[in-house]
């Protein structure tokens, strides 16, 4: 079952664990995913994952140690997948 077709899901702390497997079962469930960790490559992995399941997803550089870097954040991510519905704060 594809529960989230078409809504835009950002999961912060996307490049393993927990919010990798999040992102990945968002994908999964046709949710387009914006992942965001600090390095770039194991986002990439997550990335990967999701599309091999069919989703869509995009990754984003992002140490949430500077939260002034979120309005560019949430800026690109509306304006490549669409209005965000759906936060994962990992």
């Amino acid at each position: 079952m594809r529960q989230m077709e078409g809504k835009v899901v950002l999961v912060t702390g996307a490049s393993r664990g927990i919010g990798a497997g999040l992102a990945t079962g968002f994908g999964a469930a046709g949710a387009h995913v914006a992942v965001a960790a600090r390095q770039l490559k194991s986002l990439q992995k997550t990335c990967t994952e999701i599309e091999t399941l069919g989703g869509r997803c995009l990754p984003l550089v992002l140490d949430m140690k500077s939260l002034g870097a979120l309005p560019a954040i949430v800026d690109r991510v509306e304006s490549e997948l669409g209005p965000i519905e759906v936060l994962v704060n990992n």
